[in-house]
């Protein structure tokens, strides 16, 4: 694991009061669904896992203190069910209060669009690959560089800098970063990530996946077998969504592609059915059903 060089004074600075602010329009949909006396938790589950802002704030609530769960939950579904329709409204309503008067930046929403599209992918990748559950790989993909996101409110020069920055690639960026503010984005969405008391190898991967070397060094880092799928999903998923959106892929897919397919025991013939059937389903809208399906109510 990366070394992490914030003090907790630093990190209580740096994280509080952060949040990712919910859509409006989503809340006025869940809110909608919840006026409806016959509506389902699956209902609102399939519009909480679709903004990142709404199942940050479900999964921080359920995984905080006040519930002392015996395991940290990353299902939103099953979250629900602990939350209970009446708490998930009071949320609601409180989240809707707060956001009323708030300019939601235009860098937030971009990365939350990204965010849910490398979350659909990875939850459709681990129902191919085994090891994982659809529901961590959906959880990480969802928050996996939520790090930017408490950049971009912290820091008020940092979207001047991802700007100057958009060209390098990813493991480049986080270089940049220690050099201009003192850490990473990895580093805080791994900080992030423990703060909501997400599941510990949600928050390693979402710490170490832009390591190149994660592979090769995972037995002195003593990385476990899910932690490795998991970042292994998450690579070739950001890939996937670069490659369909045609975008350049800043995630360095090729620095990673032998070690990951080798862990994962894929041939290229392989891959390549994964990455034709990622763009297949993504067009047709497929992907987007099938992940709220998958990412439903959960044991």
């Amino acid at each position: 694991m990366s070394d992490i060089r914030l003090s907790a004074e630093e990190t209580s600075l740096l994280l509080q009061g952060f949040r990712i602010p919910p859509r409006q329009e989503m809340l006025a949909k869940l809110a909608a669904v919840l006026a409806k006396p016959n509506s389902t938790l699956e209902e609102m589950t399939a519009l909480i896992v679709n903004d990142a802002g709404l199942a940050s704030s479900v999964l921080k609530t359920v995984n905080s203190p006040y519930y002392d769960e015996a395991e940290k939950i990353a299902s939103v579904g099953r979250a629900l069910e602990i939350l209970g329709r009446d708490n998930l409204a009071n949320l609601v309503t409180g989240l809707s209060i707060r956001t009323l008067s708030q300019e939601q930046p235009v860098q937030m929403e971009r990365f939350m669009d990204t965010a849910r599209d490398v979350a659909m992918i990875s939850a459709y990748l681990s129902g191919r690959i085994p090891g994982v559950r659809a529901d961590d790989a959906y959880t990480l993909g969802l928050f996996h560089d939520c790090g930017m996101a408490v950049m971009i409110q912290r820091y008020p020069d940092y979207k001047r800098f991802l700007k100057q920055a958009n060209k390098t690639d990813s493991h480049s960026l986080l270089k940049m970063e220690e050099e201009r503010f003192n850490t990473n984005h990895a580093v805080i969405s791994y900080l992030v990530g423990r703060c909501w008391h997400l599941p510990e190898h949600i928050c390693q991967v979402m710490l170490v996946h832009q390591d190149d070397d994660v592979f090769s060094r995972a037995i002195e880092k003593g990385y476990s077998d899910e932690v490795l799928t998991l970042t292994a999903i998450l690579r070739m998923a950001i890939y996937f969504s670069h490659r369909n959106r045609q975008l350049e892929d800043a995630n360095d897919w090729v620095k990673i592609q032998a070690d990951a397919m080798e862990y994962l025991g894929l041939t290229d013939a392989e891959f390549a059915d994964l990455e034709a059937d990622v763009k297949e389903k993504a067009l047709s809208g497929e992907l987007t059903d099938w992940s709220n399906r998958v990412t439903s109510l959960r044991p």
